[in-house]
């Protein structure tokens, strides 16, 4: 589907294309009155235009499709992703009042619908914390973990280089390191599709998350409501960061059977 090339390319970079496929999928599941659909749809264009700084379109999206998830499903997890991906805006976007109700809320779906001590609801609780601790005078950006700030991140004006910030556009794959030309047996890169391909096949939404966990990236900041989704996010994460083959050593470990070529 064109959806599922946006996606793709949004992986790869290709921001501008995937941003023309999302639009006329957004079109034509509008004219078939799919609701569901047309709420992914607007979360994942959300996700993109997020990536390329373009907050206010983003966060009118978000709104749309938060609305509709509110409306079939209110206390699904789903809805709960949704808010999530609203307050981690405002935050990005210094709102930190803004982005607390929705921090709340999706908490509160989680710890229903999960459970209190599952990884997506103790990750939750821990954003919160973490908001609340960023709302704190004499806090600083370096003891921030996850989410907007990360130790080791470098700010530039009120941008810092991260996942929620980053105005980067990833056009190359960072791989597996080779050692020298001449070595026998040398490791291929990874391309970003071949390592969301086997993220796909191999993981689920909630082994995803913890993997997430073991990098100390926090699931719920990783735009997106699906598995594609996050794994692709993920992927750009740690492009932009240069911890692809940090998350590779990761899969390595978890799933010591699958060739990760």
């Amino acid at each position: 589907t064109q959806s599922s090339l946006a996606d793709l390319l949004r992986t790869r970079g290709q921001y501008e294309e995937a941003e023309r496929l999302y639009r006329e999928s957004l079109d034509v599941f509008e004219k078939l009155g799919d609701s569901h659909s047309v709420a992914v749809t607007q979360s994942s264009l959300a996700d993109l235009l997020r990536t390329r700084g373009q907050y206010e379109e983003a966060e009118r999206l978000y709104r749309l499709s938060l609305a509709v998830f509110e409306r079939f499903s209110p206390d699904h997890p789903n809805t709960a992703q949704s808010l999530n991906n609203l307050g981690g805006l405002l935050r990005a976007m210094g709102d930190l009042a803004g982005a607390r109700p929705y921090y709340e809320r999706a908490l509160a779906i989680f710890e229903k619908t999960l459970g209190s001590n599952h990884p997506i609801t103790m990750q939750s609780r821990a954003k919160l914390a973490n908001l609340e601790a960023k709302s704190q005078p004499g806090f600083e950006e370096k003891d921030f973990i996850g989410g907007d700030y990360v130790a080791g991140d470098k700010v530039s004006g009120d941008k810092v280089i991260g996942y929620n910030i980053s105005m980067g556009n990833i056009s190359s794959s960072k791989g597996v390191t080779v050692e020298s030309e001449t070595t026998t047996n040398v490791e291929q890169p990874i391309s970003p599709r071949r390592l969301r391909d086997l993220l796909l096949t191999h993981f689920d939404i909630a082994e995803l998350n913890e993997l997430c966990f073991e990098l100390g990236v926090e699931f719920e900041d990783i735009p997106g409501s699906t598995l594609s989704d996050k794994s692709s996010e993920l992927i750009l994460y740690c492009e932009r960061h240069d911890r692809t083959q940090e998350l590779i050593e990761v899969c390595k470990k978890n799933r010591p059977m699958v060739k990760w070529e």
